[in-house]
């Protein structure tokens, strides 16, 4: 009598803990249950890679000796007290002064650690399992302590005593105030004046390495840090890799990470040569909008827009740059469309988010994905619409309902039978680190999606 009367106390337990699991436990249960593994694939990075030293907007503004006055002005004051006030992410290049602002924030950094496109990509592809070539210039401390040696780095020659290039990440948060003038929005701004990045090491020997190395994916970006330089060198740069793009199109996958650009002319040159030989993109909410407005409108336009409209953005892009994959990630839902070409989508859904979460969730760079780590008490669930509404078909789908199975796929019926997932995707309010956490996503998708 009295093992059944346990059995029955375990089993009414088991129903109440059921019963009452919170929306943020069972969505970290469904997000942990993923079992699927990538393939072991061969994945070439190449191009952008720096050091990123985060500092808070307040402190460096306070330190450049920057006031409300500067929002007048044409100085280096005014563009970070802009993009502060207003809520905006970008990157700069900047000239002037340029030094100073990099011993300052060395002395009041929050943190300091690898960045660049292709050296976080890499990063994040390498500690999922993934076979990882890597073009870009990276330092002995971060080849040994972050990579443990594992991978190869292309041209050898690449790997030296430093990285050059220096990136300032300046992080603001809503509700940020700095001499009367008021955050509106969470996001981040950077400032660099890249020396080698800007030269796109490797591109020289890229077509070389592709042919002897036989990758699976190759992965481009850092185009971001051409905003604001002469056209000439751009163009040259980005003239040599099209040719390469369309010689190795049919040989192997190509995706093309997008950027924060504010520079019109250089985006429509990569409109026109780049986009139309690449088979896959990923890019954030801002950078969709940027991107979507650009190619309608001819114009770089940036404004709040909510989730459903988004959503609708997302096919319309698809469509009208003919992709057979993209993943767009934001602060409420991650959606990835691709086609028949590529794996299944939900396993590199939930995995990125659960990436993503993991990551803004640790201050520095190791990488490790600890399941344990995770206190739900300081998550949450950001969806602001009552209900999604699914372009093109208007289908209309519960909020509830995505966020209790944590994913809805459909498919949008047109000639190259794409499929779209959707899914919300778990915040922290207070992130401990914004920086790189889209590489990271976007190289997680990548990984679990290629055949």
């Amino acid at each position: 009598m009295k093992i059944i009367f346990q059995i029955l106390l375990a089993i009414s337990l088991a129903w109440f803990w059921v019963s009452v699991e919170d929306r943020v436990t069972r969505a970290l249960r469904i997000l942990n249950s993923n079992t699927d593994k990538p393939l072991k694939k061969k994945i070439l990075f190449a191009f952008s890679s720096d050091e990123d030293i985060q500092v808070q907007a307040i402190t460096l503004l306070r330190e450049l000796g920057c006031s409300k006055e500067d929002r007048n002005q044409k100085n280096i004051c005014s563009s970070i007290l802009f993009h502060f006030e207003n809520g905006l992410g970008s990157e700069l290049h900047v000239t002037e002064g340029f030094d100073n602002i990099v011993q300052i924030s060395k002395r009041i950094s929050t943190s300091k650690d690898l960045g660049g496109n292709a050296a976080q990509m890499a990063l994040r592809a390498f500690k999922e399992g993934g076979d990882v070539y890597l073009s870009a210039i990276m330092s002995n401390h971060y080849y040994e302590n972050l990579f443990n040696s594992s991978i190869s780095i292309i041209p050898q020659s690449f790997l030296r005593e430093e990285i050059r290039d220096v990136h300032i990440v300046i992080n603001f948060d809503e509700g940020d105030i700095y001499d009367t003038i008021i955050c509106q929005h969470t996001n981040r701004l950077y400032l660099q004046n890249d020396q080698d990045n800007m030269r796109f090491p490797g591109l020289e020997n890229l077509e070389a390495n592709i042919n002897s190395i036989h990758p699976d994916l190759l992965v481009i970006g850092g185009f971001q840090l051409m905003n604001q330089k002469p056209k000439k060198e751009y163009q040259e740069i980005i003239l040599k890799l099209e040719q390469i793009l369309i010689g190795q199109k049919n040989k192997l996958k190509i995706h093309f990470e997008m950027g924060a650009f504010n520079d019109e002319n250089l985006l429509l040159y990569l409109i026109e040569h780049i986009f139309p030989h690449v088979h896959s993109t990923g890019m954030n909410e801002q950078e969709l909008q940027l991107l979507y407005n650009f190619i309608t409108k001819k114009q770089l336009e940036q404004q709040q827009i909510n989730t459903n409209q988004q959503l609708e953005l997302i096919i319309k892009l698809f469509q009208e740059l003919n992709l057979e994959r993209v993943h767009f990630h934001s602060q409420t839902i991650q959606m990835i469309c691709s086609n028949q070409n590529w794996r299944e989508i939900k396993p590199a859904l939930h995995r990125s988010i659960l990436v993503g979460l993991i990551q803004a969730m640790k201050s520095y760079n190791d990488n490790q994905i600890d399941q344990k780590y995770l206190n739900v008490t300081h998550l949450q669930m950001a969806l602001e619409e009552e209900d999604l509404i699914l372009y093109p078909s208007n289908t209309v789908l519960n909020q509830d309902y995505l966020i209790e199975e944590m994913n809805f796929c459909w498919h949008l019926q047109d000639q190259l039978q794409h499929q779209c997932c959707l899914a919300p995707v778990l915040i922290n309010p207070h992130p401990m680190r914004t920086c790189g956490l889209g590489d990271n996503i976007g190289s997680t998708s990548l990984l679990y999606q290629l055949k």
